[in-house]
């Protein structure tokens, strides 16, 4: 069978390949015509000429006929099915024998012209089929000029080559692997030359083998373990020995492998941790023939572990300690955060009690002009200062002189330099030196905002 010249999966990955790279059909066959492996069929196919049965067997006697004639030649063919499609294939011989067949097809080698149409169109009559349908599913089949197929006939070619090469190679791997696996019998059920501590144990419990290894691992020699079985479990940690001892009586003649981390005490009375792996040995006949066992000091591994635990459980108390710490400091602060809202409601309610009564007495009174804007300015301030909303306004103001913050008081309620300076008492120039300076302060010295409509808007944003 070509299966025994190349995994299947390697055939598979072949023709997908080729049907990716060309958009039609590819397939691996039997001489006897047996699909090996396929990649796409072509819907017209598919779905008409293999399902109707007087088209199926006209398909099946092509199909006869074509393995007929690939192993006749053994050379590449152009194929032309009973329904008007055509197939390209080549032979794959390997070491001298006909083994399988590559194609690629049902594809058209000719101009889907309406004339061919047209005779696809008498085919679905003549077999029954739902012609839109049928025509369909002809208008999806490729399209290859003969100049065209040349280069696939080479490819093709190629491939079949490339097949049987891969397919010898296979066949010499395979002798190859037997021959290891005949010299792996005489060698795998020892492990000489090993760092780790190697031994294989027989069905009744006696070493066999123990490898020099053990000697730096536990200061015994190999030999002290062949002549007394017992001093393997003499070595493990009394704290350890009831997990070795059942591993021992339970596990020694059970399938696959074990896994058991145990400790020792060594000839110095160092207590060494080993890793230990071990599993069944089995002859190709399927003789049991005792357990090869691995055994790894682990001992820096585990006292990094150690470390490591008790360096996250430092970690751990750490962070509840930090925790505590910020619940303690966050009711702290949520207290001082109290204690300063009720300072400042006491500091407005005084202020509400104690300035806002004489500033609306002096306002009832005869004042001039001046005085009455500013003791009206006054109030405004701090009626927005009682309600909270102050604090934007006052910040755009803080780097202004109090000369400076009345004059932009008067600007923002629309008044010109000439009636500012009457009302302040000030020179017209002064006032237009203060309002360069309001300018520069709050930025707006290189710009063309207006400076009545700047104020307006600061003093909307906290109204």
């Amino acid at each position: 069978m070509p299966e025994d010249y190349l995994p299947k999966e390697k055939l598979k990955q072949i023709t997908s390949a080729i049907h990716t790279a060309t958009g039609i059909a590819c397939a691996i066959l039997t001489p006897e015509g047996a699909v090996i492996t396929q990649s796409g069929r072509q819907r017209i196919c598919t779905q008409f000429h293999r399902k109707h049965p007087d088209a199926r067997r006209n398909c099946q006697r092509h199909n006869q006929k074509t393995q007929e004639q690939m192993a006749a030649s053994q050379a590449y063919q152009i194929l032309r099915c009973p329904h008007g499609l055509v197939d390209i294939a080549a032979p794959i011989v390997v070491d001298g024998r006909h083994v399988a067949n590559v194609f690629l097809g049902q594809f058209l080698l000719e101009t889907a012209d309406p004339q061919t149409r047209a005779r696809f169109s008498r085919q679905a009559e003549h077999y029954g089929f739902d012609r839109a349908a049928y025509l369909e599913a002809f208008d999806a089949v490729p399209v290859f000029s003969e100049d065209r197929i040349k280069p696939l006939l080479v490819c093709l070619s190629n491939t079949a080559e490339l097949i049987a090469k891969m397919s010898m190679d296979h066949i010499q791997n395979s002798k190859l692997m037997a021959s290891l696996r005949e010299r792996e019998k005489q060698f795998r059920l020892v492990a000489d030359f090993t760092y780790d501590w190697e031994y294989w144990i027989d069905p009744d419990g006696q070493f066999l083998y123990v490898s020099p290894s053990c000697q730096r691992i536990t200061g015994h020699s190999p030999e002290a373990f062949i002549e007394n079985p017992g001093l393997f479990n003499e070595i493990i940690h009394p704290a350890d020995r009831a997990d070795v001892e059942y591993h021992l009586s339970h596990e020694i003649n059970s399938p696959g492998h074990a896994h058991l981390d145990f400790r020792i005490i060594d000839t110095q009375g160092n207590i060494k941790w080993i890793s230990h792996f071990c599993q069944a040995v089995y002859e190709e006949n399927g003789r049991w023939r005792g357990r090869r066992a691995s055994n790894r000091d682990i001992t820096g591994r585990k006292q990094i572990e150690a470390s490591l635990i008790a360096h996250e459980t430092e970690l751990r108390e750490k962070s509840e300690r930090l925790e505590k710490a910020n619940k303690a400091l966050k009711a702290s602060l949520d207290h001082r955060e109290a204690e300063k809202d009720a300072i400042e409601a006491n500091i407005f309610d005084h202020i509400n009690k104690m300035i806002r009564p004489y500033l609306q007495k002096a306002l009832r009174g005869k004042v001039d002009p001046a005085t009455a804007s500013s003791l009206e300015m006054a109030a405004a301030n701090l009626d927005a200062m009682l309600r909270g909303t102050a604090a934007p306004f006052f910040n755009s103001y803080l780097a202004l002189s109090p000369t400076e913050i009345q004059v932009a008081e008067l600007v923002r309620q629309g008044l010109q330099t000439k009636q500012i300076a009457a009302n302040m008492n000030l020179a017209p120039s002064s006032v237009a030196s203060c309002r360069k300076s309001i300018r520069r302060k709050l930025g707006l010295a290189n710009t063309k905002v207006n400076l009545r409509a700047y104020l307006a808007s600061v003093h909307a944003k906290t109204g």
